[in-house]
């Protein structure tokens, strides 16, 4: 059984990457189209079999960030997926996951969770946009020693508060703890 089943009726931005033992990790985001429009973030994971109907198996569907119903809900979008698949990183095999929580009101956030348990679960989601707002579009990239750094757009909201620019932050303990969100200069 699906955790989304009766849940959702859409799906939409998937995202997908593959860790070093030939498990697939395909996600986006569940939701409805109309009341209640609960959008989710989700993962599945797959495994590849040579001998099953399409090379191969389904082991599961995780919600890794639960939407509530908009217009004045939660909505989860904008997600992004990364396994850490350099051979000798301390944290090779983790999962990362980071999208845009939409809580209204100009305040959109970057959550952050991971799982290193090869997808069975997830962590907590954990803001790492701190106090910047107005943030959309997350990218996550990994290092070789396993220094996860997630990358994202502040957008231009309030021009005498906040200007567009795009923000990174950094983690050495494999997704745990990040540090204060940085701009890249040019």
């Amino acid at each position: 059984d699906s955790p989304i089943f009766g849940r959702a009726v859409a799906s939409g931005d998937p995202i997908m990457d593959w860790d070093n033992e030939n498990r697939l990790f395909y996600g986006g985001i569940s939701f409805h189209r109309t009341q209640p429009s609960n959008g989710d973030v989700l993962v599945s994971t797959w495994e590849y079999d040579p001998g099953a109907p399409i090379d191969m198996d389904y082991l599961r569907t995780v919600i890794v960030g639960r939407g509530t119903p908009s217009v004045a809900g939660r909505f989860n979008d904008k997600p992004s997926l990364r396994v850490d698949d350099w051979e000798g990183s301390p944290h090779e095999g983790n999962v990362y996951v980071a999208w845009t929580l939409f809580p209204g009101f100009g305040q959109d956030q970057i959550l952050f969770s991971r799982s290193s348990d090869h997808g069975v679960s997830f962590s907590k989601p954990i803001k790492i946009s701190k106090g910047v707002a107005s943030a959309q579009g997350s990218d996550i990239a990994v290092a070789p020693d396993g220094t996860v750094y997630v990358t994202w757009r502040q957008y231009d909201f309030n021009p005498k508060k906040v200007n567009d620019a795009i923000v990174f932050v950094k983690s050495t303990d494999g997704g745990q703890t990040f540090s204060n969100p940085q701009t890249v200069q040019a």
